[in-house]
């Protein structure tokens, strides 16, 4: 029984050091160096590397079900790896507030499609699709929507309020 308890002890123990270590080197080396700030410019830059993962069709514009579904997976992913990864000038992370790290349940993930979907109506024009300059253009609407004082850099609440809308911690028509 003692030897049983001392291996799920150690067990447990280990556990918790892989994850404190994946925390610390593998986030680091994996997502790039952690960021407090985040310009318009990076913002820019990633979305525009982010058009060609999302046209999953590369048929040279994004549909509404390849936006939708970018919308879902990253914020699935910034949840689980409890950052936004950003393709700027350099790749690098941002936190998510522990509050948005919890995994998404699947009526979750359901309302964030249909509010991606309805987003992408609003976004996409008459010809119901994204091309490369929309889709660049509204995740710079994301940005602007979180640059507060328009001085075209976010940090500090402005930092926390853009990583927190891409893991859809708070799921609404913004």
């Amino acid at each position: 029984m003692k030897r049983t308890t001392a291996v799920i002890i150690a067990t447990a123990l280990t556990g918790f050091g892989a994850v404190s270590f994946a925390q610390s080197v593998v986030m680091s080396d994996a997502f790039g160096p952690a960021k407090t700030t985040v310009t318009l410019e990076d913002t820019r830059l990633d979305a525009d590397q982010l058009f060609n993962r999302v046209d999953t069709d590369r048929d040279g514009v994004i549909s509404v079900d390849e936006y939708a579904a970018q919308t879902v997976v990253r914020a699935n992913l910034a949840r689980f790896n409890q950052a936004v990864v950003i393709d700027g000038e350099q790749t690098f992370h941002v936190k998510v507030a522990p509050e948005a790290t919890s995994a998404l349940s699947p009526s979750q993930q359901t309302a964030i499609d249909a509010v991606a979907r309805t987003e992408f109506y609003r976004l996409s024009g008459e010809d119901v699709s994204m091309d490369k300059g929309e889709w660049i253009q509204s995740r710079l609407s994301h940005f602007a929507a979180a640059d507060r004082n328009h001085d075209g850099l976010l940090r500090n609440n402005e930092l926390d309020l853009y990583a927190m809308r891409i893991a859809q911690h708070q799921i609404s028509l913004s």
